[in-house]
């Protein structure tokens, strides 16, 4: 199960690219006690070798996240971006993705990190789930988004 904090949802984030929007995320987990100051270094890091952006039906998104750094609290940044960043694709890293919603993951143990990717790419296979949460009027409508997802 995802750990959805409406703490760590920040809707119309600007972000100046990529590494900024990570960079912000993560500042946000890191002041509600999730991850460490390292964590953006090694998502950001992590993505440079491993592009993590999806050409999900409707709604692009990207799922930056890190075996490195300090985790404190397993959980799911969200940004909900004022205007798409680039992200390259999971599938072909030549193409440049806009990412329109980015998830940052953290997970205190880092072998249930798989269990996690497997459940948010479930929800990501919803196209009316991502158009909730890219239109979602506030963070709290998102965790609700998500409470009432249930994959198969």
């Amino acid at each position: 199960m995802l750990h959805i904090d409406e703490k760590n949802i920040r809707l119309g984030l600007i972000a100046e690219d990529r590494d900024d929007c990570i960079r912000k995320i993560c500042a946000v987990m890191a002041g509600n006690g999730y991850v460490g100051g390292d964590y953006a270094d090694a998502v950001i890091e992590r993505e440079k070798m491993y592009p993590t952006g999806l050409p999900t039906e409707g709604t692009i998104v990207a799922i930056p996240h890190a075996a490195e750094g300090e985790v404190l609290r397993t959980g799911v940044g969200i940004a909900v971006l004022e205007s798409p960043v680039g992200f390259y694709n999971i599938a072909d890293p030549e193409e440049l993705l806009m990412a329109e919603v980015v998830f940052v993951l953290a997970n205190f143990e880092p072998g249930k990190q798989l269990d996690d990717l497997r459940s948010l790419m479930e929800c990501l296979s919803e196209p009316e789930m991502l158009k909730g949460i890219r239109y979602a009027a506030c963070a709290s409508e998102i965790v609700e988004i998500f409470r009432s997802f249930e994959p198969e």
